[in-house]
């Protein structure tokens, strides 16, 4: 009898254990969440395209070098370009997600101190709604910075080459890097906006099961105290 009930204490022991460790992880994961949802959301989706193309240019340089081999001058333009190229990706990745990080900071100010997320939506295209109606920020800064990017990085070279060579900058150059720069400015938008709709629901998820916590909690301590002579 004594071995029945040494298993079930150590059961009963073994349940308190790994359910006050199921309980610590919770609490941890519910402190952590609460820091993570008090602040905007932050993206670094451009700078990740940024890294990407600067890494491309430092690739392709000494490529293009080893192939251009009967021209000092070329060779020295394209050293020079790479260099350019990749310092523009890197930096311009850089400043549409400062940007972007830097309007949902302010949103998430004026939502604060307006306290009506129709009336700050009805006052701010950009302020929109998930399909669970919650609100956040859609930002369309990568396709405006991007098209001011792309013309600049296909004209740079182009100038540059054609002054070599005394040959005039065409517009299609121009019109083509404009155009991939947006693509790739919708892109960043696009995957940028996506996570602000999944932050703002699981924002909003948040909130509520802290909200109905603390209402159960208050439930419970509001309840009579039965006495146990009853």
């Amino acid at each position: 009898m004594s071995g029945v009930s040494s298993v079930v204490n150590k059961s009963a022991n073994q349940n308190v254990y790994f359910n006050g460790k199921k309980e610590e992880r919770r609490a941890k994961k519910a402190e952590s969440d609460a820091v993570k949802y008090s602040k905007p959301l932050k993206t670094h989706t451009a700078t990740f395209w940024g890294v990407l193309g600067a890494a491309t240019s430092a690739i392709a340089t000494p490529i293009a070098r080893k192939i251009i081999t009967g021209d000092p001058k070329l060779r020295a333009l394209v050293t020079g370009l790479g260099i350019a190229l990749g310092s523009v990706y890197l930096l311009g990745g850089l400043l549409i997600d400062r940007k972007i990080n830097k309007n949902r900071a302010e949103f998430e100010a004026k939502r604060k101190e307006i306290g009506d997320d129709k009336l700050l939506a009805e006052q701010d295209k950009h302020v929109q709604f998930t399909k669970n109606g919650n609100v956040y920020y859609k930002t369309s800064v990568g396709k405006k910075g991007g098209l001011i990017l792309g013309a600049l990085l296909s004209i740079f070279p182009t100038f540059k080459l054609g002054g070599l060579y005394g040959k005039k900058v065409g517009g299609s150059s121009l019109i083509g890097g404009a155009l991939g720069g947006t693509i790739l400015g919708a892109i960043i938008d696009g995957g940028a906006n996506k996570r602000a709709r999944k932050f703002a629901d699981k924002k909003a998820e948040f909130e509520a099961n802290m909200r109905a916590q603390a209402e159960a909690q208050a439930d419970a301590e509001d309840q009579p105290v039965m006495s146990e002579n009853v």
